[in-house]
């Protein structure tokens, strides 16, 4: 596990540093506890316990949707290896950049990597000309929180049918 991250480096990824097996060592592991639920006026926290993890069939699934060119992805390295990653729908909904995946391999979360990949998004997405990026959030405690510390709000907009959204996702956006 590292202890600092000053030699964590956010660059987009592409054929030049990213390949089909860069994401056979991350860990998306995540046990949850908690979710929150939409709830008249705001979210409802309620015990729910799951976990999520990836195989090495899903990582590999992953990075080839990163390679596929429909997406512009945020990847934070540690020397040659993948530790997080966000990936921008290319495709903008108006004045929305669309969030699709947002990850941080287990062994790397508390140490600033989301905030330095939803920066950079937001920078990009900024000079794109866009107003908001919209996030449709795990409904999981820590991950809803996350967004919240990082100014992102409930979002009422109702996004198109191709806009990838679960049924318990959380709908979120962060003004730009």
């Amino acid at each position: 596990m590292k202890e600092e991250n000053d030699t964590i480096r956010i660059e987009v990824a592409g054929a030049e540093n990213f390949r089909e097996d860069s994401l056979d060592n991350f860990r998306r592991y995540q046990e949850v506890h908690r979710i929150y639920e939409l709830a008249e006026g705001g979210l409802r926290l309620v015990s729910r316990p799951f976990s999520e993890d990836w195989t090495v069939q899903k990582r590999r699934l992953k990075a080839r949707d990163i390679l596929s060119g429909e997406y512009i992805t945020f990847c934070a390295f540690d020397g040659g290896r993948v530790v997080g990653l966000l990936m921008l729908a290319c495709r903008a909904e108006g004045q929305r950049m669309i969030v699709r995946s947002f990850y941080i391999s287990e062994d790397y979360r508390r140490m600033g990597i989301g905030r330095a990949l939803l920066a950079a998004a937001a920078a990009h997405a900024r000079s794109a000309g866009m107003t908001s990026l919209y996030i449709s959030a795990c409904p999981a405690e820590e991950t809803v929180r996350f967004y919240q510390a990082m100014g992102c709000r409930l979002s009422s907009w109702d996004p198109p049918a191709h806009v990838h959204r679960k049924p318990h996702d959380i709908p979120m956006e962060l003004l730009l």
